[in-house]
């Protein structure tokens, strides 16, 4: 498959299983800073998208707004 070819739901879909893979656990929220709001396989599955199909971070945004 081209790399151009994955679509976002897909890419997704293979950090969530790569972060499970790894038994990687979120921190939980303390009572310093602004509480998350997205989980760290969404971030990484869009800096990914974002690389995969040479996108501006303005792109990729404006692209994956109604995800």
């Amino acid at each position: 498959m081209r790399k151009t070819g994955l679509s976002f739901k897909q890419i997704y879909k293979l950090t969530e299983r790569f972060f499970k893979k790894i038994k990687h656990k979120e921190k939980k929220n303390s009572q310093r800073g602004r509480p998350r709001k997205y989980k760290d396989e969404f971030i990484i599955a869009i800096f990914l998208y974002q690389t995969l199909k040479q996108y501006s971070y303005r792109e990729v945004l404006q692209e994956l707004k109604y995800f």
